[in-house]
Protein backbone atom coordinates (compact mmCIF):
# COMPACT_ATOMS: atom_id res chain seq x y z
CA UNK A 1 0.00 0.00 0.00
CA UNK A 2 1.13 3.22 -0.84
CA UNK A 3 1.30 6.63 1.28
CA UNK A 4 -0.75 9.38 1.21
CA UNK A 5 -0.82 11.34 -1.90
CA UNK A 6 -1.36 14.40 -0.33
CA UNK A 7 1.15 14.59 2.89
CA UNK A 8 2.94 11.41 1.86
CA UNK A 9 2.14 9.83 5.40
CA UNK A 10 1.93 6.05 5.62
CA UNK A 11 -0.38 6.39 8.53
CA UNK A 12 -3.08 5.62 6.53
CA UNK A 13 -6.34 3.32 7.40
CA UNK A 14 -7.90 0.94 4.68
CA UNK A 15 -12.03 2.44 4.48
CA UNK A 16 -13.30 0.41 1.24
CA UNK A 17 -12.00 -1.64 -1.69
CA UNK A 18 -14.59 -0.92 -4.66
CA UNK A 19 -14.64 -1.97 -8.33
CA UNK A 20 -16.53 0.19 -10.90
CA UNK A 21 -16.50 -0.97 -15.09
CA UNK A 22 -13.74 -3.03 -14.52
CA UNK A 23 -11.05 -0.89 -12.00
CA UNK A 24 -10.81 -1.37 -8.66
CA UNK A 25 -10.42 1.38 -6.22
CA UNK A 26 -9.50 1.76 -2.54
CA UNK A 27 -10.16 3.70 -0.09
CA UNK A 28 -8.01 5.08 2.76
CA UNK A 29 -7.77 7.61 5.28
CA UNK A 30 -4.86 9.78 6.30
CA UNK A 31 -4.50 9.96 10.08
CA UNK A 32 -2.03 12.15 9.91
CA UNK A 33 -3.60 15.20 7.85
CA UNK A 34 -7.16 14.26 7.39
CA UNK A 35 -7.76 13.49 4.01
CA UNK A 36 -10.11 10.93 2.52
CA UNK A 37 -8.80 9.43 -0.68
CA UNK A 38 -8.52 6.66 -3.56
CA UNK A 39 -5.37 5.62 -3.98
CA UNK A 40 -5.50 4.74 -7.67
CA UNK A 41 -5.96 7.44 -9.99
CA UNK A 42 -7.31 5.72 -13.75
CA UNK A 43 -8.75 8.24 -15.64
CA UNK A 44 -6.39 11.59 -15.59
CA UNK A 45 -9.76 13.63 -15.59
CA UNK A 46 -13.55 12.90 -14.21
CA UNK A 47 -14.84 10.86 -16.79
CA UNK A 48 -18.71 11.30 -16.22
CA UNK A 49 -17.45 15.01 -15.88
CA UNK A 50 -15.70 15.70 -19.04
CA UNK A 51 -18.08 13.47 -20.93
CA UNK A 52 -21.30 15.57 -21.03
CA UNK A 53 -22.69 16.47 -24.27
CA UNK A 54 -24.90 19.68 -24.73
CA UNK A 55 -28.16 17.02 -23.79
CA UNK A 56 -26.88 17.17 -20.58
CA UNK A 57 -26.94 20.32 -20.43
CA UNK A 58 -30.62 20.59 -18.85
CA UNK A 59 -32.79 23.04 -16.80
CA UNK A 60 -32.00 20.87 -13.71
CA UNK A 61 -28.13 20.87 -14.61
CA UNK A 62 -28.56 24.84 -14.85
CA UNK A 63 -30.37 24.90 -11.15
CA UNK A 64 -27.92 22.90 -9.52
CA UNK A 65 -25.34 25.35 -10.78
CA UNK A 66 -26.97 28.14 -9.61
CA UNK A 67 -30.84 28.75 -7.65
CA UNK A 68 -29.49 25.76 -5.79
CA UNK A 69 -26.39 27.41 -4.76
CA UNK A 70 -28.14 30.44 -3.62
CA UNK A 71 -27.40 30.56 -0.18
CA UNK A 72 -23.88 29.26 0.25
CA UNK A 73 -23.41 32.40 -3.27
CA UNK A 74 -24.48 34.67 -0.62
CA UNK A 75 -22.33 33.28 2.08
CA UNK A 76 -19.60 34.17 -0.25
CA UNK A 77 -20.27 37.61 -0.58
CA UNK A 78 -20.49 38.28 3.38
CA UNK A 79 -16.99 37.09 3.54
CA UNK A 80 -15.56 38.66 0.42
CA UNK A 81 -16.68 42.21 1.78
CA UNK A 82 -14.96 41.29 5.16
CA UNK A 83 -11.87 39.67 3.77
CA UNK A 84 -11.32 42.22 0.59
CA UNK A 85 -8.60 44.60 0.71
CA UNK A 86 -8.53 45.47 -2.59
CA UNK A 87 -10.87 48.90 -3.10
CA UNK A 88 -9.58 49.17 -7.03
CA UNK A 89 -12.95 47.81 -9.19
CA UNK A 90 -13.91 45.95 -11.26
CA UNK A 91 -11.77 43.13 -10.36
CA UNK A 92 -10.74 40.30 -12.08
CA UNK A 93 -12.51 37.02 -10.72
CA UNK A 94 -11.88 33.28 -12.30
CA UNK A 95 -14.30 30.96 -11.05
CA UNK A 96 -12.22 27.56 -12.48
CA UNK A 97 -14.84 24.71 -13.29
CA UNK A 98 -17.40 26.98 -13.83
CA UNK A 99 -19.79 24.93 -15.23
CA UNK A 100 -22.75 26.28 -17.03
CA UNK A 101 -22.14 29.92 -15.34
CA UNK A 102 -23.76 29.87 -12.15
CA UNK A 103 -22.00 31.62 -9.94
CA UNK A 104 -20.65 33.72 -12.78
CA UNK A 105 -24.24 34.50 -13.07
CA UNK A 106 -24.64 35.41 -9.25
CA UNK A 107 -21.43 37.47 -9.58
CA UNK A 108 -21.91 39.64 -12.64
CA UNK A 109 -23.20 42.89 -10.22
CA UNK A 110 -20.40 45.34 -11.68
CA UNK A 111 -17.81 44.39 -9.24
CA UNK A 112 -16.23 42.00 -11.24
CA UNK A 113 -14.76 41.50 -14.31
CA UNK A 114 -15.55 37.96 -14.91
CA UNK A 115 -13.53 35.21 -16.47
CA UNK A 116 -13.46 31.07 -15.94
CA UNK A 117 -12.84 27.69 -17.95
CA UNK A 118 -14.23 24.08 -17.39
CA UNK A 119 -13.30 20.99 -18.19
CA UNK A 120 -16.61 19.77 -19.59
CA UNK A 121 -16.54 21.32 -23.19
CA UNK A 122 -20.35 21.08 -23.55
CA UNK A 123 -20.68 22.84 -20.18
CA UNK A 124 -17.80 26.01 -21.01
CA UNK A 125 -19.79 26.46 -24.19
CA UNK A 126 -23.46 27.05 -22.81
CA UNK A 127 -21.66 29.58 -19.98
CA UNK A 128 -19.75 31.04 -22.60
CA UNK A 129 -22.85 32.24 -24.67
CA UNK A 130 -23.30 34.38 -21.54
CA UNK A 131 -19.90 35.15 -20.57
CA UNK A 132 -17.65 35.93 -23.40
CA UNK A 133 -14.06 35.12 -21.27
CA UNK A 134 -15.09 31.37 -20.55
CA UNK A 135 -12.92 28.90 -22.23
CA UNK A 136 -12.97 24.73 -22.22
CA UNK A 137 -9.46 24.20 -20.40
CA UNK A 138 -8.43 21.63 -17.36
CA UNK A 139 -5.94 24.07 -15.83
CA UNK A 140 -5.00 27.88 -15.43
CA UNK A 141 -1.85 27.34 -18.38
CA UNK A 142 -4.27 25.72 -20.95
CA UNK A 143 -7.04 28.69 -19.97
CA UNK A 144 -4.29 31.56 -20.73
CA UNK A 145 -3.44 29.83 -23.93
CA UNK A 146 -6.86 29.63 -24.95
CA UNK A 147 -7.90 33.10 -23.76
CA UNK A 148 -5.00 34.37 -25.85
CA UNK A 149 -3.28 36.64 -23.50
CA UNK A 150 -1.06 34.65 -21.42
CA UNK A 151 -0.10 37.77 -18.71
CA UNK A 152 -3.39 37.85 -17.07
CA UNK A 153 -3.62 37.96 -13.39
CA UNK A 154 -6.36 37.47 -11.36
CA UNK A 155 -7.65 39.79 -8.26
CA UNK A 156 -10.00 37.00 -6.89
CA UNK A 157 -10.18 33.24 -7.77
CA UNK A 158 -12.56 30.13 -6.77
CA UNK A 159 -13.34 26.75 -6.88
CA UNK A 160 -16.90 25.78 -6.58
CA UNK A 161 -16.84 21.98 -5.70
CA UNK A 162 -14.00 21.74 -8.28
CA UNK A 163 -10.73 20.37 -5.88
CA UNK A 164 -11.80 17.01 -4.88
CA UNK A 165 -12.00 16.22 -8.66
CA UNK A 166 -8.07 17.55 -8.93
CA UNK A 167 -5.48 14.18 -9.46
CA UNK A 168 -2.77 16.69 -8.71
CA UNK A 169 -3.59 19.09 -6.02
CA UNK A 170 -0.35 20.81 -5.17
CA UNK A 171 0.92 20.84 -8.42
CA UNK A 172 -2.61 22.58 -9.86
CA UNK A 173 -2.50 25.75 -6.74
CA UNK A 174 1.08 25.93 -7.15
CA UNK A 175 0.20 26.38 -10.99
CA UNK A 176 -2.96 28.73 -10.18
CA UNK A 177 -1.05 30.63 -7.58
CA UNK A 178 0.83 32.35 -10.56
CA UNK A 179 -1.74 33.33 -12.24
CA UNK A 180 -3.08 35.52 -8.90
CA UNK A 181 -1.62 39.06 -7.93
CA UNK A 182 -0.06 39.72 -4.95
CA UNK A 183 -2.45 39.43 -1.81
CA UNK A 184 -5.25 38.16 -4.08
CA UNK A 185 -8.04 35.97 -2.71
CA UNK A 186 -8.51 32.01 -3.15
CA UNK A 187 -11.76 30.48 -2.60
CA UNK A 188 -12.49 26.45 -2.53
CA UNK A 189 -15.80 24.85 -1.31
CA UNK A 190 -15.92 21.43 -1.18
CA UNK A 191 -17.07 18.26 0.48
CA UNK A 192 -15.78 17.44 4.00
CA UNK A 193 -14.18 13.80 4.16
CA UNK A 194 -14.50 13.29 7.69
CA UNK A 195 -18.26 14.15 7.21
CA UNK A 196 -18.42 10.97 4.90
CA UNK A 197 -16.85 9.05 7.88
CA UNK A 198 -19.27 9.49 10.54
CA UNK A 199 -21.93 9.57 8.39
CA UNK A 200 -20.15 5.81 7.70
CA UNK A 201 -20.72 5.05 10.89
CA UNK A 202 -24.21 5.92 11.29
CA UNK A 203 -24.69 3.30 8.56
CA UNK A 204 -23.26 0.61 10.26
CA UNK A 205 -24.96 1.64 13.61
CA UNK A 206 -28.54 1.47 12.28
CA UNK A 207 -27.27 -1.63 9.69
CA UNK A 208 -28.32 0.66 6.80
CA UNK A 209 -27.37 -0.97 3.70
CA UNK A 210 -26.11 1.56 0.80
CA UNK A 211 -23.86 1.44 -2.49
CA UNK A 212 -20.64 2.46 -1.60
CA UNK A 213 -19.67 3.19 -4.37
CA UNK A 214 -22.03 6.06 -5.16
CA UNK A 215 -21.27 7.32 -1.98
CA UNK A 216 -17.70 7.80 -3.02
CA UNK A 217 -17.83 8.05 -6.28
CA UNK A 218 -13.81 7.63 -6.62
CA UNK A 219 -13.60 7.59 -10.11
CA UNK A 220 -14.87 11.22 -10.20
CA UNK A 221 -14.00 12.70 -6.36
CA UNK A 222 -10.25 11.35 -5.80
CA UNK A 223 -9.91 13.53 -2.53
CA UNK A 224 -12.35 14.20 0.52
CA UNK A 225 -10.50 17.23 2.03
CA UNK A 226 -11.49 18.21 5.88
CA UNK A 227 -10.70 21.37 7.41
CA UNK A 228 -6.89 20.43 8.13
CA UNK A 229 -5.80 18.98 4.97
CA UNK A 230 -7.42 21.67 3.33
CA UNK A 231 -5.20 24.21 5.26
CA UNK A 232 -2.22 21.98 4.41
CA UNK A 233 -3.58 21.64 0.83
CA UNK A 234 -3.08 25.74 0.45
CA UNK A 235 0.02 26.57 2.78
CA UNK A 236 1.98 23.99 1.07
CA UNK A 237 1.16 25.67 -1.92
CA UNK A 238 2.35 28.52 -0.78
CA UNK A 239 -0.87 30.31 0.36
CA UNK A 240 -1.51 32.30 3.22
CA UNK A 241 -4.72 31.08 5.27
CA UNK A 242 -7.03 33.56 5.95
CA UNK A 243 -10.93 31.56 6.97
CA UNK A 244 -12.00 28.41 7.44
CA UNK A 245 -15.63 27.08 7.84
CA UNK A 246 -18.79 25.43 6.94
CA UNK A 247 -20.93 26.05 3.55
CA UNK A 248 -24.23 26.92 4.03
CA UNK A 249 -26.53 23.89 2.83
CA UNK A 250 -27.26 23.76 -1.09
CA UNK A 251 -31.00 23.75 -0.88
CA UNK A 252 -33.51 21.36 -2.49
CA UNK A 253 -37.09 21.21 -3.24
CA UNK A 254 -39.15 20.81 0.23
CA UNK A 255 -39.56 17.32 1.66
CA UNK A 256 -39.27 15.44 5.08
CA UNK A 257 -35.99 14.51 4.05
CA UNK A 258 -34.94 17.83 3.24
CA UNK A 259 -36.05 19.36 6.78
CA UNK A 260 -33.80 17.20 7.94
CA UNK A 261 -30.81 17.85 5.42
CA UNK A 262 -31.38 21.30 5.84
CA UNK A 263 -31.37 21.24 10.16
CA UNK A 264 -28.29 18.73 9.87
CA UNK A 265 -26.54 21.39 7.85
CA UNK A 266 -27.98 24.52 10.36
CA UNK A 267 -26.28 22.29 13.84
CA UNK A 268 -23.17 21.46 12.35
CA UNK A 269 -22.05 25.63 10.95
CA UNK A 270 -20.59 25.82 14.10
CA UNK A 271 -18.35 22.82 13.88
CA UNK A 272 -16.51 22.81 10.55
CA UNK A 273 -14.70 19.43 11.20
CA UNK A 274 -17.90 17.91 11.22
CA UNK A 275 -20.32 20.16 8.34
CA UNK A 276 -20.92 18.28 5.13
CA UNK A 277 -19.84 21.37 3.31
CA UNK A 278 -16.33 22.91 4.00
CA UNK A 279 -14.78 26.41 2.61
CA UNK A 280 -11.84 27.90 2.47
CA UNK A 281 -10.42 31.43 1.73
CA UNK A 282 -6.91 32.12 1.75
CA UNK A 283 -4.28 34.89 0.14
CA UNK A 284 -1.45 34.85 -1.97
Amino acid sequence: MTGCRLCSSGKIKTIANLEYEGFDYTIVFCKSCDLLQCLEHHHEVSPDYVDLDSLNIDSERIWCQGHHKAFAYKKWDKNFKYLNQTRNHPLRLLDIGCGTGGFLEHAQNGEFELYGFDASKAQSEYARKRFPNVRYARSCSEYLVEHGDRKLQFDVITLWDVIEHIRNPLDYLREMRGVIRPGGLVYISTPNGLAKLWKLKLYKLFSIEIDLRGEFMPWEHVFYYSPRSLEYLLRKSGFKMLKLGAVPCYRRPLSKFEITRRALFFSMKMFPSRAFQVYAWASA
